[in-house]
């Protein structure tokens, strides 16, 4: 009875496993490695930037 909410990730292993994907505890430490240099690339002036050139408002603190 208790189903894993959309999204979950139960959801994503479910269906790595099923294309035959198979996800490693180094891969996932890799995955998130690249994924805090990338975030530590954006600096405020760049959200800035972007947010005026898609046509968003400035952003409020």
């Amino acid at each position: 009875m208790n189903q894993p909410r959309p999204g979950s990730d139960a959801d994503v292993s479910a269906l790595l496993d099923a294309a035959g994907i198979t996800i490693t505890e180094d891969g996932k430490a890799r995955a998130r490695q690249r994924l805090a240099e990338a975030h530590a690339r954006w600096t405020p002036e760049r959200w800035t930037r972007l947010r005026e050139q898609i046509g968003l408002p400035p952003r409020t603190a």
